[in-house]
């Protein structure tokens, strides 16, 4: 009786520790979209800018809440393209607006 009494007592524990399961810990939440402020972003678009050749670098860049805008002159078309493309390339930019004149234009 008395090795019932304890086998007993036991399965009352193993029992009673199911009743309170402790919960699975919670994974960290992963984003998928780059968070980075806009001094950063304005940072590696000029950066982008100033590698992609002598024509680009006197476009100016104003950044707000990861929206790029382009202003400036250049010197064609083929030049306000390919800094457009170049900073729809950098992670973290959420839209271009690209306002930039080719120079003798007047566009």
């Amino acid at each position: 009786m008395k090795a019932r009494l304890s086998l007993g007592f036991a399965g009352l524990l193993v029992l009673g520790g199911c009743a309170n399961p402790v919960p699975p810990a919670q994974p960290t939440p992963v984003t998928t979209t780059d968070q980075r402020s806009d001094e950063t972003l304005g940072i590696e678009v000029r950066r982008r800018l100033s590698a992609g050749g002598g024509d680009l670098v006197g476009v100016v860049v104003a950044v707000s809440d990861g929206a790029v805008t382009l202003r400036g002159s250049v010197a064609n078309t083929s030049a306000a393209l390919r800094a457009e493309g170049a900073v729809r390339g950098v992670s973290g930019v959420k839209s271009v607006r690209n306002e930039l004149l080719i120079r003798g234009t007047g566009y």
